[in-house]
Protein backbone atom coordinates (compact mmCIF):
# COMPACT_ATOMS: atom_id res chain seq x y z
CA UNK A 1 0.00 0.00 0.00
CA UNK A 2 1.22 3.21 -1.33
CA UNK A 3 1.84 5.93 1.28
CA UNK A 4 0.93 9.51 0.47
CA UNK A 5 2.16 12.48 2.14
CA UNK A 6 0.03 15.62 2.30
CA UNK A 7 0.62 19.19 3.43
CA UNK A 8 -1.85 21.99 4.50
CA UNK A 9 -0.64 25.20 2.78
CA UNK A 10 -2.51 28.82 4.13
CA UNK A 11 -3.03 30.40 1.64
CA UNK A 12 -4.03 34.70 1.76
CA UNK A 13 -5.57 36.83 -0.51
CA UNK A 14 -4.80 40.97 -0.68
CA UNK A 15 -6.69 43.60 -2.17
CA UNK A 16 -9.14 42.71 -4.97
CA UNK A 17 -8.57 38.74 -4.71
CA UNK A 18 -9.88 39.09 -1.22
CA UNK A 19 -13.02 40.65 -2.61
CA UNK A 20 -13.18 38.42 -5.10
CA UNK A 21 -12.97 34.93 -2.75
CA UNK A 22 -14.70 36.67 0.19
CA UNK A 23 -12.09 36.19 3.34
CA UNK A 24 -8.51 37.40 3.04
CA UNK A 25 -7.34 33.44 4.32
CA UNK A 26 -8.02 29.57 3.25
CA UNK A 27 -6.15 26.26 4.24
CA UNK A 28 -6.10 23.41 1.33
CA UNK A 29 -4.48 19.84 2.09
CA UNK A 30 -2.64 19.21 -1.03
CA UNK A 31 -0.92 15.99 -1.75
CA UNK A 32 3.51 16.44 -1.95
CA UNK A 33 4.82 16.95 -4.29
CA UNK A 34 2.48 20.09 -4.89
CA UNK A 35 3.18 23.21 -7.46
CA UNK A 36 1.24 26.55 -7.11
CA UNK A 37 -1.28 25.25 -9.93
CA UNK A 38 -1.71 22.53 -7.44
CA UNK A 39 -3.23 24.56 -4.79
CA UNK A 40 -5.11 26.67 -6.82
CA UNK A 41 -7.31 23.67 -8.22
CA UNK A 42 -7.56 22.56 -4.52
CA UNK A 43 -8.19 26.10 -3.93
CA UNK A 44 -11.00 26.38 -6.59
CA UNK A 45 -12.66 22.74 -5.52
CA UNK A 46 -12.60 23.80 -1.59
CA UNK A 47 -13.74 27.42 -1.36
CA UNK A 48 -16.30 28.40 -3.98
CA UNK A 49 -15.29 32.09 -4.33
CA UNK A 50 -12.04 31.23 -5.28
CA UNK A 51 -13.48 30.25 -8.88
CA UNK A 52 -13.86 33.95 -9.63
CA UNK A 53 -9.60 34.16 -9.70
CA UNK A 54 -7.91 34.86 -12.72
CA UNK A 55 -7.00 31.38 -14.61
CA UNK A 56 -3.31 32.55 -13.69
CA UNK A 57 -3.87 34.81 -10.92
CA UNK A 58 -0.42 36.58 -8.91
CA UNK A 59 1.14 34.09 -6.45
CA UNK A 60 4.36 34.30 -4.34
CA UNK A 61 5.11 31.21 -2.27
CA UNK A 62 7.19 31.41 1.12
CA UNK A 63 8.73 28.60 1.99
Amino acid sequence: MASTTAATVRVRFFARYAELVGRSEAAVSVPLPATVRDVLHRLRDDVPGARALPEQPLAAVNL
